[in-house]
């Protein structure tokens, strides 16, 4: 809130302004300085000398403290801290959706690392099942050999024998 609280001429024709201000967020030298400003662009000097009574020039000093309350007044405050307000609760909300989302990073992190978990022992058991059947087609492959050459030395021997029965007959 900006208040002019008196305004006076004297006999040097010297003005006495006083600006009080309840905004901490407002300086009055600022708007002490402005309405200073306004109040000679809008009363010559003449009209300032010839105010001889207390409170004629506060009666045509009210249309620029008009012009200054529009300018500093309660509405561009609290336009002000609306506005504020209002950055403050999108800030907040930016914050808590970058929490969210580092939650959910983190999350995603946890699972590609049980994966990448879970596609190491797979390879690890996929390696140790492909020896151990290498190993088994091994054995198999080796009874089979062997026991197609007893086999075939059973049928040459029963083939010799059978041409020639007393060359088995010795041995």
């Amino acid at each position: 809130m900006v208040k002019v609280v008196e305004l006076k001429s004297d006999a040097s024709n010297r003005a006495i302004f006083i600006c009080v201000t309840e905004s901490e967020t407002l300086s009055p030298k600022l708007v002490l300085r402005d309405y200073v400003a306004f109040f000679w662009k809008k009363i010559d000097e003449s009209t300032f000398a010839s105010a001889s009574t207390d409170g004629a020039l506060n009666a045509k000093a009210q249309p620029v403290f008009d012009q200054v309350i529009k300018k500093y007044g309660k509405d561009k405050v609290a336009e002000t801290k609306g506005k504020i307000d209002q950055l403050k609760d999108q800030m907040s909300k930016n914050v808590k959706q970058q929490l969210d989302n580092m939650e959910n990073l983190e999350e995603t992190e946890a699972r590609a690392m049980d994966l990448e978990e879970n596609a190491n022992k797979f390879k690890q058991t996929s390696t140790s099942l492909k020896w151990k059947m290498c190993c088994v087609n091994a054995k198999w492959t080796i009874i089979l050999v062997v026991s197609i050459c007893v086999i075939l030395t059973i049928v040459v021997v029963i083939g010799v024998c059978m041409t020639d029965p007393e060359a088995c007959k010795s041995n």
